[in-house]
């Protein structure tokens, strides 16, 4: 049990660090508003897989993932000395693409309510 609350704290601690981390980046780079939306942390803490959500256009989320994956081994520096551990995870960005596929979707309810 104990060793349960300990992983749910450090992956807190990951998940603010890597917040800040990536909010300075982002202001740095011009990337507009970030936010982590998930972050995926495997059992024996190699590797983690954020998903970021931004406002903008999907290529905008795109360019946004593509310069936050270029940037890991600068980001995994500055989360090491954050949280002051030796072991950080080896970092893999992807998009939040759900809120265009929620809205999709809604067209496509749309439309059908249209016809009927």
């Amino acid at each position: 049990m104990a060793t349960h609350k300990h992983r749910q704290r450090k992956d807190a601690l990951l998940r603010r660090c890597l917040d800040s981390v990536v909010q300075y980046g982002a202001l740095e780079n011009n990337l507009g508003l970030i936010y982590i939306s998930a972050l995926t942390v495997s059992t024996d803490y190699s590797y983690a897989t954020v998903t970021i959500g931004c406002d903008g256009t999907t290529e905008e989320k795109l360019s946004a993932v593509d310069t936050l994956n270029r940037s890991t081994s600068l980001i995994r520096n500055e989360i090491a000395s954050l949280m002051n551990i030796k072991k950080v995870p080896k970092l893999s960005f992807k998009p939040d693409l759900q809120k265009e596929s929620e809205a999709h979707s809604d067209e496509i309810l749309a439309g059908i309510n249209e016809t009927s």
